[in-house]
């Protein structure tokens, strides 16, 4: 029998688990819910006491008595239990051994009962009280593990959720940008058209930016005319070693992105390696904004080469 989606474990199945031998993908299914269900753990724990009892007892044969030597017994932790079973159903047939050869021995004229060693009562006690606090020990510990595993998976629940928000929010940015520079490009297409010369404060504005530099205290400002309908950004490359690199054009103030501009070549233009990003005017505000710029090497992940932080100023 295996374990269906949503369906409750049987015992035969239960057992089969604690032998080992269950498919991979069953016990794993099983590992999680001995952590997410109280009822699967109590009840796994109550069979392994049972199956655990058997084995001491010699009740088990055949494929489950040699999976539980191989399997079970390759646990540490689970041969002290077995150990522990063994001390105690040796404690427990002493009495009835000696019970009976006291009875073959002692004449039938004397009824009267003899008195329990007091060795015997303190061995028992003590019995008694490693069992309680081996039985606590177990229980502390698998609650344990059962809030700690708890607190990882809404740890690693809250961090998904974290990063697909992000990820929407980058999504939602990026279909903006494009909207907004689809505008500004029929814009300029109808301007063109209409064969009506722009103005110095309209069309396209480009601004060549420079890599941040160690000292450097004053930040670049570029003026945006009003009514210009887009702008270039064209950050200056120091390296050129990288096949594709990708621009993100970073709100700090808001710890979002603008725009991004991605599988892009460096071109040269007066003995400089520049990359290009436009932008529709409107979405820039007076403030400040930075560019990350990262080269995309032949294979494996994009890496961070520079940064560019500006100032935007409306006039």
């Amino acid at each position: 029998m295996s374990l269906a989606r949503g369906e409750p474990p049987d015992d035969h199945l239960l057992v089969r688990y604690l032998i080992g031998s269950l498919p991979d993908d069953e016990a794993e299914r099983l590992d999680e819910l001995s952590i997410t269900s109280d009822d699967v753990a109590m009840r796994l724990r109550a069979l392994e006491h049972d199956l655990v009892d058997a084995y001491v007892k010699g009740e088990l044969s055949g494929e489950t008595l040699d999976l539980f030597r191989s399997h079970y017994l390759s646990s540490p932790a689970k041969r002290e239990r077995v150990r522990f079973a063994q001390t105690l159903l040796a404690y427990r047939t002493a009495p009835a051994a000696a019970s009976t050869t006291a009875a073959t021995s002692i004449p039938r004229r004397s009824a009267w009962p003899r008195a329990v060693p007091l060795w015997a009562l303190a061995a028992a006690a003590l019995l008694f009280l490693a069992a309680s606090g081996y039985l606590l020990t177990d229980n502390v510990r698998l609650q344990r593990e059962i809030g700690e595993s708890r607190r990882a998976r809404a740890a690693a629940d809250e961090r998904e959720r974290q990063l697909q928000q992000q990820l929407a929010d980058h999504q939602a940015a990026n279909s903006e940008a494009a909207r907004e520079l689809a505008r500004a490009r029929d814009a300029l297409a109808q301007r063109g058209a209409a064969g009506r010369p722009q103005s110095s404060g309209g069309g396209v504005q480009s601004f060549v930016l420079l890599p941040m530099t160690r000292g450097a205290n004053d930040l670049p400002t570029i003026s945006i005319p009003r009514g210009t309908v887009a702008v270039t950004l064209r950050p200056t490359l120091d390296v050129d070693e990288y096949p594709r690199f990708q621009i993100a054009l970073i709100d700090p103030a808001a710890n979002r992105i603008v725009s991004r501009a991605a599988n892009l070549r460096a071109t040269s233009s007066g003995g400089k390696k520049s990359l290009s990003i436009t932008v529709a005017a409107n979405l820039l505000k007076p403030q400040v904004y930075r560019i990350d710029v990262s080269g995309v090497p032949a294979s494996g992940a994009a890496e961070l080469i520079a940064s560019y932080s500006f100032a935007v100023a409306i006039r």
